[in-house]
């Protein structure tokens, strides 16, 4: 049985979060994720097994922008009534429900039905304010902080394809410097939200920029973040002065003029990551300079105490690959010597891992752990390989929602074209389709998203994952599951990291009997 647009919606943000969602891919992404600062593992390039959204006790709704205001919205009678947000352009019938009345419907938003749900959470996600079953909904790099409380809305745009670097563990495989968002299609993203305001009632708002590199298109962000504030206070939006900016950024040109007069005039309402992979051999293993093949460790790290003096509280994304797995212990720490006291790190999801890979990972972390302890950093630092849930058997009735937030947040490409996740659009995948689920025109195709309203764990997951003695903290990411599927199909979990996550388990153990044996024997001291 079909049901109503604004049904489906419903149904949507009961299985999620109440944050909203919207990812744009293009020069840049911004999204839109909460009112807190970096997701636990949703950064960057939501690679790792540490990824987590936004769990199922937060409804999130990811929404599109459309062009013109009102995505197609109200028609020719809207004119002059439309003027705080549904431009006199908007021809379709989006905004059909102002009818003659637009004169106040348009002004309050255009409240139409088209809306997506969704994290975007993301993510760079949920950050470590999220607790430990807030894990579903934003994996495509937006940090988010989707607490079980919030009612935060995520929305994001990929302003631009192209970055400085080419980091051999991105999932951007397409990534390129031709496609950039226009203004115009920034602009109508935006406008298709904010025209909707009944629809995306979410408390709260976070725009998530992300790409490439963001800060290559800081002259359109800024616009794109000067005109949503003017449009939040003409429409007397309930966003206004609920939102934040939210940015994941290589580092590189963090110091440049006219991306520090942006943090200076958006500094209450943003959060940046800033990605250091570690030590400088680290991190120039995989984050080198596209054109030269030059690490880009030095560039980076000049800018860490200009982020940190604005951001003191801010963590970075550390992610592992096969390679360099002999340099964990040695980054974690160098990192924390650089001042920065929280570590999100995590395993990439694709199929790289080799035979001993996890042997030589629980060994690293074991000496971690021993180093964290022994120095005492456990008090004043954090290291998100080490957790008290991690490692867990998990009760499919009660703990099945999904881990990744696909479909719960909405992708924006620099054509205007809508996405479930980051991770569906093209220059994203290896071997499927782009999964395109609609567009600023014509608004989002709510059958392309179905199949995601079903998704959790038990859904898409093997019976050995299911009945897995220590399922907790295993992670997965949609996009990948759908890339690396025989068929075309989101329901096929992949299992690339299974080894990896049994290795975490089994050294963040040995983490929690050391450090409890160091506490029970410093109590008795006393």
């Amino acid at each position: 049985m079909d049901i109503s647009r604004r049904e489906f919606f419903k149904v949507a943000i009961r299985k999620t979060i109440p944050f909203l969602g919207l990812v744009v891919l293009a020069p840049a992404l911004l999204e839109a994720c909460s009112k807190d600062d970096d997701p636990q593992g949703c950064n960057n390039s939501c690679t790792g097994t540490s990824q987590s959204g936004c769990g199922s006790t937060c409804s999130s709704s990811c929404v599109g922008t459309s062009q013109n205001g009102c995505g197609g919205g109200c028609n020719s009678t809207c004119k002059d009534a439309c003027s705080s947000g549904c431009d006199d352009t908007a021809k379709s019938s989006s905004c059909s429900d102002c009818g003659t009345s637009c004169s106040n419907g348009c002004k309050e938003g255009c409240k139409d039905s088209a809306k997506s749900s969704g994290c975007s959470g993301c993510g760079n996600s949920c950050n470590k304010s999220c607790s430990q079953d807030c894990k579903s909904t934003c994996r495509t790099g937006c940090n988010i902080t989707c607490q079980t409380t919030c009612d935060t809305t995520c929305r994001g745009y990929c302003d631009t394809k192209d970055c400085q670097l080419a980091c051999k563990y991105c999932y951007l495989v397409g990534k390129n410097s031709k496609e950039r968002m226009s203004w115009e299609v920034a602009k109508q993203a935006v406008d298709y939200v904010l025209c909707r305001e009944d629809e995306f009632s979410e408390e709260s708002v976070i725009w998530d920029f992300i790409g490439g590199e963001p800060f290559l298109e800081i002259g359109l962000i800024d616009r794109i973040c000067d005109y949503i504030k003017v449009e939040l206070f003409k429409r007397n939006h309930h966003w206004f002065d609920a939102y934040r900016f939210s940015f994941s950024t290589n580092g590189i040109n963090y110091h440049e003029e006219k991306v520090q007069q942006f943090i200076l005039k958006n500094k209450e309402h943003l959060s940046i990551g800033v990605t250091i992979d570690g030590t400088e051999l680290k991190h120039d293993l995989n984050r080198m300079y596209k054109a030269s093949g030059r690490g880009s460790y030095k560039d980076v790290v000049r800018n860490i105490p200009l982020w940190l003096s604005q951001f003191p509280n801010a963590g970075t994304k550390v992610t592992i690959s096969s390679a360099d797995i002999p340099y964990i212990k040695e980054s974690v720490l160098h990192l924390y010597s650089l001042g920065i006291h929280e570590v999100n790190i995590n395993c990439v999801f694709e199929d790289v891992w080799k035979s001993e890979d996890d042997v030589l990972f629980e060994e690293q972390l074991m000496m971690l752990a021993d180093a964290i302890i022994d120095n005492g950093y456990y008090r004043d630092y954090s290291c998100s390989f080490f957790g008290e849930h991690l490692g867990k058997p998990l009760d499919c009735k009660l703990q099945n929602q999904n881990w990744c937030g696909a479909g719960m947040m909405l992708a924006v490409d620099a054509m205007g074209n809508f996405y479930p996740c980051t991770r569906f659009a093209q220059y994203s995948l290896r071997n499927k389709k782009a999964w395109i689920i609609g567009n600023i025109h014509d608004g989002i195709d709510k059958n392309k998203l179905r199949p995601f309203l079903t998704l959790d764990r038990c859904t898409q997951s093997t019976k050995e994952c299911i009945d897995c003695e220590v399922a907790s903290g295993c992670a997965w990411c949609q996009g990948e599951n759908y890339d690396a599927a025989d068929t075309p199909t989101i329901y096929q979990r992949s299992t690339a990291i299974c080894k990896m996550h049994k290795a975490r388990v089994r050294a963040n153990n040995y983490y929690w009997n050391r450090l409890f044996r160091k506490l029970e024997s410093e109590d008795g001291q006393c």
